[in-house]
């Protein structure tokens, strides 16, 4: 019987990688733990078979051959039951919806009992079937009579859908957590990474409540902000800018046209352009683009464009 090869590791991933680099190795590393797992159990039961078929071929004695079966039986119950032996491999049959699960969240699965899984410890599940399918998480606890295994996910998941087949691993790498807009919006969290799929949410024109006085926390409401102006405003300095940052306000007239009126905040520059006028049409959205040059007092490099 020929003994299975190792499949050979990729290129592993390292905190000084640039954060697409890091996810991409790491993808890759996660889904290569999974295949490892199942090469190992494969080459121990393929090499205690080999084992037995020697020892079937030198025997002479009935006495004999009735113990190299038995020991080759013995093998291969060993190796269909090494996922029940105390270790960090499992196994999970828990439904989990990846296109539901975030960062940060919380979940409980079950896996075999007896494992040697302890708090702290950072575990990649992954779909057993389609391994590139897979999120990293943290063991939080870790029931060994029930198989109860507590985990907190670490970073956005890979891939999509509802399985109910997972593979576990212990691994040794920590995933960068991935910030939310909020965090973005903040810039807090600087521990954390930046997903496209979080930076283009924090990109999303965010709605101010309308109001003779109109506010716009930064921190909270965005880089990019609308009002339909129900009558002539005024925006209040906004709050909470980063320095260097780039925002827009988006001004609109309402459904019945203007114009609408809309004093801007003084500490916006805008330059030779002087105070922009606001359209006058029915639903027309002008735009002002901004970038803080004072965090301080939210003073802002100002740019007018008119809706067409």
């Amino acid at each position: 019987m020929t003994i299975p090869t190792l499949t050979a590791p990729p290129v592993a991933p390292s905190r000084s990688n640039p954060p697409a680099t890091f996810i991409t190795r790491m993808n890759a590393f996660l889904a290569w733990i999974v295949v490892f797992a199942g090469e190992i159990i494969a080459m121990v039961a393929a090499t205690n078979d080999a084992i037995g078929t020697i020892i079937a071929d030198r025997v002479q004695t009935g006495q004999d051959r009735i113990a190299a079966a038995a020991s080759a039986a013995a093998a291969s119950a060993s190796a269909l039951t090494a996922l029940n032996a105390p270790g960090t491999v499992a196994s999970s049959v828990t439904p989990i919806d990846l296109s539901a699960l975030d960062a940060d969240d919380e979940l409980t699965i079950t896996i075999q009992t007896g494992k040697a899984l302890i708090p702290g410890h950072m575990v990649v599940v992954a779909v057993t079937a389609n391994a590139i399918f897979n999120f990293m998480a943290r063991v939080m606890a870790y029931n060994s009579g029930s198989g109860a295994l507590d985990l907190m996910v670490m970073a956005e998941p890979v891939g999509t859908g509802s399985h109910s087949a997972w593979s576990v691993a212990l691994t040794c790498e920590m995933a960068l957590p991935t910030a939310t807009p909020a965090e973005i919006w903040a810039g807090t969290a600087a521990d954390k990474a930046i997903s496209p799929a979080a930076r283009s949410a924090a990109n999303a024109i965010q709605t101010l409540t309308d109001g003779a006085t109109i506010n716009w926390n930064a921190a909270t409401q965005g880089f990019h902000a609308k009002v339909v102006l129900g009558g002539n405003r005024t925006l209040a300095t906004p709050t909470n800018m980063l320095e260097g940052e780039y925002y827009v306000f988006y001004p609109v007239q309402p459904a019945t046209g203007g114009p609408r009126l809309c004093a801007l905040p003084g500490v916006w520059d805008f330059g030779q352009q002087g105070t922009p006028t606001l359209s006058t049409g029915a639903n027309k959205m002008d735009a002002v683009r901004l970038q803080c040059i004072d965090a301080t007092t939210q003073a802002c490099k100002a740019t007018f464009v008119k809706a067409g």
